[in-house]
């Protein structure tokens, strides 16, 4: 659920600003009833304005003839618009389906593409060549191809050639009886998301058929009344599914309500992997479910008679990706291994009992299995690979070798007919050991009910906790997350009880046995909360107990403010610590999450708070890089990689950082010291060729005299002052870069409209820039906090920093490779904020605006002074030079070579000792150069 609360979360606001957008976008109205009837989008005479929509337009597309006939894209049209809207205003007449038709040519959408709107009736769109963009403005939870969007709406695109190329998502049936069919039967598909059966709580369906074709996402997900059919096309998907990563299913959406009659209704979704689904019959091969015969002679005539079945893999097809496809095979022979073919970390459960599906003249079962592919695959009875006969109902195996985490392990069922002589042998079948075994992740619990019938809090064993099922996107770790609130006040006969969570090992896919395979470490997540208590009495703590009632507890030895803390951190512990405690680790029972005093003699009570655990694990010895100083890559090896990143931070060192303002001039730099006119003079290197202009009215700033505190009061200085309908613009600059640096002045005046921009660049692959954010509670912003995009990303970064009413104040982005810096300052004092992740470079290829992001409806009010650009990432003591801050202050060596840290000389700086710095150098090398080719270091 949490991955559809936050998009809806989205959805709303979103659809909400953009209602604002068409308020002050044309709208051009298809209404082929002027022209020759040749249902062209390029004949003038076909839209309502006897005109074609522009790129920055909505092309409205609700008056049809009687038979409900769209426009006609063809070879040599480029159709344009920022979004194209089917039912936006009125439904076609009833009875009638409306229908756009597209040969060639393209079409291009800013937006979104809508096939069935807001209006209820029936919607397609044929496609039989040509290539469609949606280009997409950065913010991709809403803008893509919507395909029977709003209640009552039924959208249908058949594509059987051409290509479709979407910045956002595929969206195949979203609200109340709205349906959204995608007929594939050729061409190529490629999207960032797909969600079919979007919003099914309220009955949403959606349907993919790929009968030919491609299709490619970087993520894929299915309500429960959803549907993949798959023949001779292949999907593929950035994100692992066969681990439900992507395939999201809400307990909240697996009934609905039939709005008709009341009645609830069983939907066919369900929490699960994807080969769950293929097992339920929500992703089905040749219209039927995988594992049946085909006999469906007019659809697949070539495939009449044999096995239908539903091919998956991850990052074996295609690297890094999930690959589904189908199979038609010979029906005599086994099929539906499980684990399924070419499955990766598989579990020493799923190991202990492998399973397969008879042939259909099967009398009996020949078994082989090994860690030898080409061995598995010419082994005969005779071979050490050969594991047996078994009778036709026995189509299960314990494998008699040792499970290794890592290992890949193959197999083979060759089919025996009723004469004893093998008929039909078997592929090689194969899977891969996980390098860990998981104790529990959980996110296989789809609400409370479920996790309870696992782990106890408070209602059973009395102590002060209560656990629910995190789902919160912008909390959990990944998938789901256990919410553990902690109240330590509880005591009986007068000891305290502290906060218990249980759990038994046999309801836990894993096994008792926590020595198997070399399993040496248990290792799990957490994340804390500011407030949290964190003295003595509240400390966190894990136990263990095996079935002879002996038990165990580790303390967390790591800081106890990290409980405090809100991010996430992994707490390793070496299970000889409960071992040496007098637990037998080959029979382990019980699992205990804990706070407080229960470990305790005499103990006392505490305080309160919430902690978040996720990924309980454990591990054979692994990789921890941070155990290793010499080790700066992450392999846990001493070696020439590592000399590189040396040689790289080769003479760095700390020192003292003075504010100052760069020497250079910036490309654009805009003083707005004219008092009058439409131009502002660029005194930046690009020269007067970069001049900002003024729009017309009504779109027209006027002067201030009432300037930024860093400007030199001895120049005839003044301001732009913005009233929420005016901007600045400035030619396309084309910097194309991932390192540079925006900075103004503003004075705001008042509240804000969400998203308005200070200084903005958006374009056709371009948009960056800051402004004001937008009130989101859950992500802590507010619409006067200090934001940016950047390459069309990072909007949704908090920066936490509120840009204060009616006072001049310093902002500046600096965007580097790894990592942007939003800083804001008074002139006096100054904060930042840091996001570190990368940034691609932004073309800034459109004009630049002042006073507004060009999206619409996202203009400032207030002033702004001194803005400028530089085509470089400036350091910190170059911004606070620009804001007019006077200060010196440490800057630390921060490279990970920095092996040699200096005593700092307190009478110089409690921190700086110059001389004698912090530097890279020999001293730094001897350390590393006695760790040269050492390991793999593993832990413990």
């Amino acid at each position: 659920m949490f991955k559809w609360f936050s998009f809806l979360i989205s959805i709303v606001l979103v659809l909400c600003l953009a209602g604002i957008v068409r308020a002050q976008q044309t709208e051009v109205t298809w209404d082929n009833n002027e022209g020759a009837g040749d249902r062209l989008w390029d004949t003038t005479s076909n839209w309502d304005l006897d005109r074609v929509p522009a790129a920055n337009e909505i092309a409205v597309i609700d008056s049809y003839s009687d038979d409900g006939n769209g426009p006609i894209i063809q070879t040599g049209i480029n159709a344009v618009a920022d979004y194209v809207e089917t039912g936006y205003w009125s439904s076609p007449p009833s009875g009638v389906e409306s229908v756009v038709t597209m040969t060639g040519g393209t079409l291009t959408a800013g937006g979104w593409i809508d096939i069935g709107g807001y209006q209820a009736g029936n919607y397609r769109f044929d496609l039989s060549g040509g290539q469609v963009t949606v280009t997409g403005y950065g913010e991709g939870t809403w803008e893509g191809i919507w395909v029977g969007f709003n209640t009552d709406s039924i959208g249908v695109i058949n594509m059987s050639a051409g290509d479709v190329n979407v910045f956002g998502g595929l969206w195949l049936g979203w609200e109340a009886n709205s349906i959204g069919d995608f007929n594939m039967t050729g061409g190529t598909y490629t999207g960032d998301y797909i969600y079919v059966g979007a919003f099914s709580k309220s009955g949403g369906a959606g349907r993919i058929d790929l009968h030919d074709g491609s299709i490619h996402c970087s993520d894929f997900s299915m309500g429960p009344l959803s549907h993949l059919n798959i023949s001779n096309g292949v999907l593929t998907c950035d994100t692992d599914l066969t681990l439900a990563n992507g395939w999201i299913f809400d307990s909240e959406y697996d009934t609905a309500i039939d709005n008709e009659d009341g009645v609830r209704r069983d939907a066919p979704g369900y929490s699960g992997t994807l080969p769950t689904l293929v097992a339920k019959g929500t992703v089905t091969a040749y219209d039927i479910n995988s594992g049946d015969i085909v006999t469906d002679s007019v659809s697949y005539p070539s495939e009449v008679g044999l096995r239908a079945l539903v091919k998956i893999d991850y990052d074996v097809t295609n690297a890094g990706m999930t690959t589904v496809s189908a199979a038609a095979v010979d029906p005599n022979l086994a099929y539906n291994p499980s684990p399924f073919d070419k499955a990766k970390r598989v579990q020493p459960g799923e190991f202990s009992l492998i399973s397969w599906s008879a042939g259909t003249n099967a009398a009996q079962h020949h078994v082989y299995f090994g860690t030898n592919e080409t061995a598995v695959a010419n082994a005969n009875t005779s071979s050490d690979e050969y594991r047996g006969p078994q009778a036709l109902a026995n189509t299960t195996y314990s494998p008699s070798i040792e499970y290794v985490f890592g290992n890949d392990y193959f197999w083979r069922i060759d089919e025996v007919n009723s004469a004893g002589g093998v008929q039909w042998p078997g592929s090689v079948w194969s899977f891969t050991a996980g390098d860990y075994a998981v104790v529990d992740d959980f996110d296989s619990y789809r609400n409370n009910t479920e996790l309870y019938a696992v782990w106890e809090d408070y209602w059973t064993n009395k102590t002060g906790s209560e656990i629910y099922v995190e789902e919160d996107a912008n909390i959990v770790r990944d998938g789901n997350s256990l919410r553990f609130d902690y109240l330590n006040t509880y005591t009986k006969s007068g000891k305290a009880l502290g906060s218990v969570a249980d759990a038994d090992i046999a309801d836990l896919d894993i096994g008792p046995d926590w020595t198997l395979s070399g399993i040496k470490a248990l290792r799990l997540a957490f994340r804390g909360q500011a407030g949290n208590a964190v003295s003595t009495d509240d400390k966190m703590w894990v136990q263990l107990e095996d079935t002879s009632s002996n038990s165990g507890i580790v303390i967390y030895d790591g800081d106890p403010c990290d409980v405090a803390e809100e991010e996430w951190y992994d707490w390793h512990i070496d299970l000889e610590d409960f071992n040496s405690a007098g637990v037998v680790l080959t029979s382990v029972d019980k699992i205990h999450l804990g706070f407080g005093g229960y470990y305790q003699t005499g103990a006392k009570t505490g305080g309160s708070g919430t902690v978040w655990f996720d990924d309980i694990e454990v591990w054979p010895p692994y990789c921890r890089t941070e155990l290793i100083a010499s080790d700066f890559t992450g392999d846990c090896v001493t070696d020439s990689l590592d000399l590189a990143v040396m040689a790289a931070d080769w003479l760095l060192s700390d020192g003292l950082v003075v504010s100052a303002p760069p020497a250079d001039a910036p490309a654009v730099w805009y003083r707005f010291d004219e008092g009058g006119g439409g131009t502002i003079e660029n005194d930046g290197d690009l020269g007067s060729s970069h001049d900002g202009i003024m729009p017309g009215a009504p779109n027209t700033p006027t002067w201030s005299s009432d300037v930024a505190p860093a400007i030199d009061v001895c120049d005839p200085n003044y301001s732009m002052n913005f009233d929420g309908g005016d901007y600045v613009e400035i030619p396309v600059l084309n910097l194309n870069t991932n390192t540079a640096t925006i900075s103004a002045w503003v004075k705001r005046a008042g509240a804000q409209p969400d998203w308005a921009g200070v200084v903005f660049c958006r374009g056709d692959n371009s948009t960056s820039g800051i402004g004001f954010g937008t009130e989101n509670k859950q992500e802590d912003r507010t619409t006067h906090d200090l934001s940016y995009h950047w390459d069309g990303w990072w909007w949704w970064y908090a920066s936490g920093l509120t840009i204060p009413d009616g006072q001049w104040t310093f902002t500046s982005l600096v965007v580097e490779e790894e990592q942007a810096t939003l800083y804001m300052s008074d002139g006096t004092t100054w904060d930042s904020a840091t996001n570190v992740d990368y940034h691609g470079p932004d073309e800034f290829d459109a004009n630049t605006s002042i006073g507004q992001d060009p999206q619409g409806g996202r203009m400032m009010t207030g002033l702004v002074d001194d803005v400028r650009i530089y085509d470089r990432s400036l350091d910190v003591g170059e911004v606070l030079g620009l804001a007019g801050v006077s200060t010196t202050f440490y800057d630390p060596l921060q490279e990970p070579t920095n092996l040699v840290v200096r005593v700092p000389d307190p009478a110089v700086d409690p921190n700086y000792y110059p001389s004698n710095p912090d530097i890279i150098n020999f001293g730094d090398y001897d350390v590393f150069a006695d760790k040269w080719l050492e390991g793999p270091t593993l832990w413990p």
